[in-house]
């Protein structure tokens, strides 16, 4: 089983770096895919609830649901003390 997240988080990690080295203009939609993404690899690494991301990054609970979800970006601060956390 750990052995699958690996191989998970292992493509998903290929997957970004690829689309960095397309040069490609990042969309909405694809700077959501990204925090999506890295918000649930830090979240597993760390093991935490979606609570303690939220405390963790000083946003709500509900906050960290739209932005798995892809409903809404962060804002700047969230992204500034996400970045801080090496979470993007």
């Amino acid at each position: 089983m750990m052995e699958q997240a690996g191989n998970f988080y292992r493509m998903i990690d290929s997957m970004i770096e690829e689309h960095k080295a397309s040069k490609k203009k990042l969309t909405t939609k694809d700077l959501m895919d990204e925090i999506a993404i890295k918000l649930k690899i830090y979240q597993d690494k760390k093991g935490l609830t979606q609570e303690g991301l939220a405390d963790t990054i000083g946003v709500t609970r509900r906050q960290i649901i739209r932005w798995k979800k892809k409903e809404s970006l962060p804002s700047k601060l969230a992204m500034k003390r996400m970045r801080d956390l090496e979470i993007v």
